[in-house]
């Protein structure tokens, strides 16, 4: 349903400053007042037709609207109106899930011969939260590229482990000779002032 957008005001006539009536006395003792004002503009009709049509798309758009995160997904077309809890949740689903203030590439350099090995993440004193975005592994002499932590579907004994140490250091454990292959970590944070 559309509704109409197009209302118009009265405008008077510059010939009469204000609205004028006529009186007629009815033959029961009653007094009809007819408008006898000159309008450079007639205004629009405006009465229960109109309210009536405005209430039922308010109506309309209360009941359609989208109240939870799961019937987000099920919208196909435009025109839904997303209920602000709605939206409360998805901006904090984004900001504990998704958003970080940083992201830092952290060279780990050679991994360890069936140790550990740990290395400086450098990640800011400010930060409250931190973890680990991404990290991998390329042999320096075949170019095989991994991804850290690594798990050998055939054996346990040539895993690789990696963490984050309360210290801020990226600790990385082998099961096995890893030190051909060279590392690095995308280490994401936020900030506690944020």
């Amino acid at each position: 349903m559309s509704l109409a957008t197009n209302f118009k005001d009265d405008i008077l006539a510059a010939s009469n400053p204000t609205r004028k009536y006529q009186m007629i006395y009815n033959n029961d003792g009653t007094v009809s007042l007819p408008d006898v004002t000159a309008y450079s503009q007639t205004g629009s009709a405006f009465g229960a037709k109109e309210v009536n049509e405005e209430r039922a798309a308010i109506n309309k758009i209360n009941s359609d609207r989208i109240v939870t995160l799961d019937e987000i997904d099920l919208v196909t077309e435009p025109g839904f109106f997303v209920d602000a809890m709605a939206v409360k949740q998805l901006n904090r689903n984004f900001k504990e899930s998704v958003y970080a203030d940083g992201y830092m590439v952290v060279d780990i350099g050679a991994l360890p011969n069936n140790s550990t090995k740990s290395v400086p993440a450098n990640i800011p004193s400010a930060a409250s939260e931190y973890w680990i975005s991404d990290a991998w592994c390329k042999s320096r002499t075949t170019g095989q590229v991994s991804p850290m932590p690594y798990i050998d579907a055939s054996t346990w004994s040539n895993a690789i482990g990696i963490t984050i140490s309360a210290s801020k250091n990226i600790v990385v454990t082998t099961k096995a000779d890893w030190s051909a292959y060279s590392g690095k970590a995308v280490i994401a944070y936020k900030l506690s002032f944020i």
